[in-house]
Parts: C-alpha cells; structure tokens; sequence
C-alpha cells in the first residue's frame, strides 16, 4: 500500500493530483506506520485533506491555530493536513519579497507563525 498519497476528489473544476508526502518518518515506530496506514487506507486522511482545505477557502489568511479555534479541528491535524494541501496546489503560503513566508504573531497563541491561503 502506498502511504504517500492522498486524494483530493473534491477539488472544483481541478484535475486529482497525486500528494506524494509521507504518512509517517522512517524512524517512526511501527505503530505510527499501523496508523497512518489506517489513515490513509480508510479515507480518514483525504476527508481531513478536504476539511484542511475547506478551512482556509472559508477564512484565508489565518494560522492553523486560528483555523482550528475557527472551525474546532484539531490544530495538530490541521499541522499535518495543510501542507499536504499545499503539495497537491490547493493552499499556498503567501511569500516576501525575499521568496520566505509570511509570518505574524497567531492572534491565539501569540507565537509567529504561517498564514494560509487558497491557491
């Protein structure tokens, strides 16, 4: 089974692109491998790929933390699924001038983080 791949069948008017981030680390132990093949094989990962994406297309520019008190998803899965997202071209990391990231202080945590946009 392939552990590198996620689906993204809810995309408007765009074609499926294959996500081709890992599921879990090398040097994870066996359960995170049992996991993420659950995960993934079960649909549970491309329906929090779609809830990721639906999250930032319903209030862009927000951190994960900000997205997950916005819409009561997990913010570590949030963590996990939006760069995922980002993989696939459906969300984007706005960049400076420089080709870095945008960052700003998380108006939940007040730590720096990235913000989130539709692609």
């Amino acid at each position: 089974m392939d552990l590198n791949q996620g689906a993204f069948d809810f995309a408007e008017g765009r074609s499926l692109r294959r996500i081709e981030t890992p599921a879990f680390r090398r040097n994870d132990p066996k359960s995170s491998e049992l996991a993420a093949e659950h995960v993934t094989a079960s649909g549970v990962r491309a329906a929090q790929q779609q809830d990721a994406y639906a999250a930032v297309r319903a209030f862009p520019g927000k951190t994960s933390n900000e997205l997950a008190r916005l819409t009561g998803q997990d913010r570590h899965q949030l963590a996990k699924r939006l760069p995922e997202c980002r993989t696939a071209g459906m969300v984007t990391n706005p960049k400076d001038d420089d080709g870095n990231p945008i960052l700003r202080a998380c108006t939940v945590s007040g730590r720096v983080a990235m913000i989130w946009m539709p692609a």
